[in-house]
């Protein structure tokens, strides 16, 4: 058997600090694979060819795999997935009493698309990562001249998304969220995206509203946040692509809380 010196050195994730990489090789031998660097028997010395390092890659590389799997499947240790939300704010709620806009206040939020963490904003328009901006007026595919445009765009690959947290609010009376969805003109090969509201209290999480649009539509949107009165919330905006994320001009026009009454 050769002796530790030898063998690769694998890059060490959290399942590697927990487990030696002997583990590993227990599992390899086990697994009844006749790897090269084991040799037929799993005694012989190594073969150092370049096919041999590439086996021997292969089987370190498989023998993570199964550990990981099968640590993740006990609960041994926890698996790791990217979040969708940013971690909880401990930043002091800001009382909402009459009005609250999500334009204005789109610097403050937490920005991030489906494959990065955070988001810059305002983002650089065309950014395949996704990016968001504020446009003081455009033209929306339907011909209207709207002002206080709210651009969200996910990242360019089928099924992204991209999402705006906002800090914590504290509700002090009934409010509804309100704007106009769309998409900027000159929006080509968009096979259109799903825009949706949710609101976060503490760890859960609830939709609001989701709305699909195709390109060349553009509609109001209104959502009752009534049952969240005098409470302390998150309230995210989030555009999803569909099977294409190409063109997806999405935009929030003049997105806002309101008081009911």
């Amino acid at each position: 058997m050769p002796n530790r010196s030898q063998m690769p050195t694998p890059e060490r994730g959290s399942w590697q600090r927990a487990f030696p990489i002997g583990v590993a090789e227990m599992v390899l031998l086990l697994s009844g694979r006749r790897w090269p660097f084991l040799g037929a028997a799993g005694c012989s010395k190594v073969d150092t060819s370049k096919k041999g390092r590439q086996a021997e890659r292969e089987g370190y590389a498989m023998g993570r795999r199964i550990i990981w799997l099968l640590v993740s499947a006990i609960g041994v240790l926890p698996v790791h997935a990217q979040t969708e939300d940013a971690p909880l704010s401990s930043q002091a709620a800001l009382p909402v009493d009459r009005h609250f806009d999500f334009f204005e206040n789109a610097p403050k939020a937490y920005w991030q698309a489906s494959g990065s963490s955070r988001l810059r904003f305002p983002g650089r328009e065309g950014d395949q990562r996704g990016f968001a901006r504020q446009l003081s007026e455009a033209t929306l595919t339907t011909g209207e001249q709207v002002e206080r445009l709210l651009q969200s765009h996910p990242e360019g690959r089928g099924r992204g998304w991209i999402q705006a947290i906002y800090p914590p609010l504290t509700l002090a009376n009934e409010m509804r969220f309100r704007a106009r969805i769309g998409f900027l003109a000159g929006t080509k090969e968009s096979d259109g995206a799903r825009f949706s509201v949710h609101v976060r209290e503490g760890r859960q999480r609830f939709r609001l509203l989701s709305r699909s649009l195709g390109p060349e539509q553009a509609v109001d949107v209104e959502g009752d946040l009534s049952r969240w009165a005098g409470r302390t919330i998150s309230v995210i905006l989030r555009v999803n692509a569909g099977t294409s994320a190409v063109n997806d001009w999405a935009v929030w026009v003049n997105p806002r809380l309101e008081a009911k009454r």
